[in-house]
């Protein structure tokens, strides 16, 4: 089961969930322990003057079979893209209940992958 993760932006970071905001080492932290094997990719394009653009997400996400949106933000870009995503907490929530909301939903996604599940 190949499953992407979708998150907002990288803050002109270059890359999706960097190591050095909060949200990139919680996603390290809990996808590790959770054995989770996933691509990442932004629902938009961080430019120059802190604008965005939207990326391509049906061209992102095709020959997957799940996608999960991180957060409402990229939840609404998917479905504005004709994309019904799973829907977790972002990374860097504050709250304890929406992070194990996290962790579980992406630990339940690793038992699927491994096979222990629907």
């Amino acid at each position: 089961m190949k499953v992407i993760l979708i998150g907002e932006h990288d803050k002109g970071l270059g890359t999706p969930f960097p190591a050095s905001t909060v949200s990139g080492k919680r996603r390290r932290t809990i996808i590790a322990d959770v054995g989770l094997n996933c691509a990442l990719g932004n629902a938009f394009i961080f430019v120059m003057g802190g604008k965005t653009h939207p990326n391509d997400l049906t061209s992102m996400t095709a020959g997957f079979d799940v996608v999960v949106a991180l957060g409402a933000v990229a939840e609404n870009a998917c479905i504005e893209q004709g994309i019904s995503p799973t829907r977790l907490p972002h990374p860097a929530v504050r709250g304890q209940a929406q992070l194990a909301a996290l962790r579980d939903g992406l630990g339940a996604l690793a038992i699927r992958q491994r096979g222990g599940g629907q």
